[in-house]
């Protein structure tokens, strides 16, 4: 009877001493001991990430300037859109390729209509962009426009900068 005691509390000494239960015990002295520490870092926010001689960044800020420099990069990406849209506009091979989709046939209009419907229904994304869906059927965003407007199977939002996006109804 006594060696079974033995035995017994042998095993629960060579449990308690196995790594993952004194890694708890640590992460809980821890946690005990410098409790007042970690309540004053967690509850003001102000965690400061430090690196190189000078260099450091409060976390707090980081979404603000984050926010700052995503808006000088849409602006920039922006002025880059006018830019080569108004080089296209000027180029004779847009100028000609606009001149061909106001003369489409049914049938030309009947298939970019499919690569379009296609491309919503199969595609990764529930919502297209008219510029990204013209681009697929190989016509103008005017005439993608024009074409998804007659089908009752495609509805048509405006985003929040006003460009047309496009899903199918029932997907």
């Amino acid at each position: 009877m006594i060696e079974n005691f033995f035995i017994t509390h042998k095993e629960l000494l060579g449990r308690l001493l196995d790594w993952p239960f004194l890694l708890f015990v640590l992460l809980i002295f821890g946690a005990v001991y410098f409790r007042k520490e970690f309540k004053t870092l967690l509850g003001r926010g102000d965690i400061t990430i430090s690196w190189g001689e000078g260099r450091s960044i409060r976390l707090h800020d980081i979404s603000e300037h984050l926010d700052k420099e995503m808006d000088q990069i849409r602006d920039e990406l922006e002025i880059v859109k006018e830019a080569v849209h108004k080089f296209h506009s000027t180029s004779k091979d847009y100028v000609a390729e606009q001149h061909r989709t106001e003369n489409m046939s049914q049938e030309e209009r009947n298939e970019a209509l499919n690569q379009m419907k296609d491309s919503l229904k199969h595609g990764r994304w529930r919502w297209r962009t008219l510029e990204r869906l013209a681009i697929i059927s190989g016509i103008t965003e005017k005439e993608a426009l024009t074409i998804l407007r007659g089908d009752p199977e495609v509805d048509l939002e405006q985003d929040k900068k006003s460009n047309y996006i496009a899903k199918i109804k029932h997907r």
